[in-house]
This record gives structure tokens, sequence and C-alpha cells, in this order.
């Protein structure tokens, strides 16, 4: 009898107290940011506007007026495709390379309209990331890293470099996916070496990707 009231007490204890232990995780899990480490394949795709004179408030491009008096507002749109690896390391830091596949629109130049296009560069930059505990991510291209580097098409063998790349988005659950977006709204400036752009030429792009874990 003395034993079967023993017994009756420890279940009454843990009936108690399992409740608050799963309370406690919960809890835990809801205030650790998602776990971000390793190296992740990426793919995606968007749309881009490049604007050699840069853009206005309004995110159109700027214009200038010819010789001829004729106001011209420049501007190269091109789609693009890519895949790639983003490496993250545990102290917020991490890189990205990636191939990624352009067409592009036919657009008056210089000298007159240029026909539409096709190539592919190389794309590589160090990176900075923040994860909420909600699991929302931001990324960051380090100023001065992000370069691409194009290996085919009319812009083969040439290197440029742009400041203000960035994404946003969504962790999953356990850190092994996640879904990326870009915003037009971030505008990208190009930097030294131009090459055979102006000073002022700046990007702006929209686009989604997503990233799945490989391994540490």
């Amino acid at each position: 009898m003395e034993r079967n009231i023993r017994n009756l007490v420890v279940i009454a204890i843990i009936i108690a107290v399992v409740p608050f232990m799963l309370a406690a995780c919960a809890t835990t899990s809801l205030s650790v940011p998602q776990a971000i480490k390793g190296q992740y394949a990426a793919t995606g795709e968007g749309r881009c506007i490049i604007a050699p004179l840069g853009f206005k408030p309004n995110l159109t491009p700027a214009c200038t007026t010819t010789p001829q008096g004729l106001s011209v507002c420049p501007a190269i749109i091109n789609s693009w495709t890519g895949e790639g690896v983003y490496s993250f390391n545990e102290d917020g830091t991490g890189s990205i390379t990636a191939l990624i596949q352009y067409v592009v629109d036919s657009f008056q130049g210089p000298s007159g309209l240029v026909p539409p296009s096709a190539g592919a560069q190389k794309l590589s930059a160090k990176l900075h990331y923040n994860v909420t505990k909600e699991g929302k991510i931001t990324i960051t291209a380090d100023p001065g890293t992000y370069t691409t580097e194009w290996i085919s098409g009319p812009n083969a063998n040439k290197t440029y470099h742009m400041n203000g790349w960035g994404r946003k988005g969504t962790v999953a659950p356990g850190g092994k996916m996640m879904i990326l977006n870009s915003y037009s709204t971030d505008v990208m400036s190009f930097i030294p070496p131009l090459v055979d752009l102006p000073p002022t030429t700046q990007g702006a792009c929209n686009g989604s990707n997503v990233l799945i874990w490989q391994h540490d």
C-alpha cells in the first residue's frame, strides 16, 4: 500500500513538472535565431535595369539632352537566371560565387540602336548577414568585393564592380533552406574600375533565390 502511494506521488510530480519543461523548451526555440552555417546551393532568376546616368528619386533613369536638343533617358534592361554557392560562417560573415546567364533587351546606345544579346558572367562577393529570432535574414555584400566577370556575350572578358548588392528573406525552421529576394529599391552603384561605363551608372534588380543546405 505504502509503495503504491509512493508511485502515485512520483507520477503526480511528473505530470506537474512536464508541462513546465515543455513550455520552457518552446520558449527557448522561439527566442533563438535559426542556425545558419555551412554551404548552401542556390538557384534563382530576376530582371534588372541599368541606368548609365543613374536613377532619379522615383527610380526612373536619369536623362540628358543630345546636341540635337532631344531628351534621352538611357537604360539597359536584362533578365537573368543563375546558380551558385553561398557560404555562411558562424560569426556573421560569408561569401557567394555564382554563374549568371543574361538575356539583354535591345536598347538605344550612343551610336544608335543596340540589338538584343545573351551572355554569362561569374559573380563573387564577400558577405555579412544577420538573422533575427523570427527567422528573417538580411545579407549584404561587403563594399568593394562584389565583382562580375563576363565570360561570354558582347561584354566577354570585361570585369565590373558594384556596391549596394543585398538580399532579404526567410530561413526555414532548422536552417536547412531559405528564400531570398532582391528589391528594385535597393539601388546598386558601379565603382572603379569602370571599364566603359560612366561613373554615374547604377543598377536596380528584382528577383528571388532559393537556397538549400549542403554541408558545413
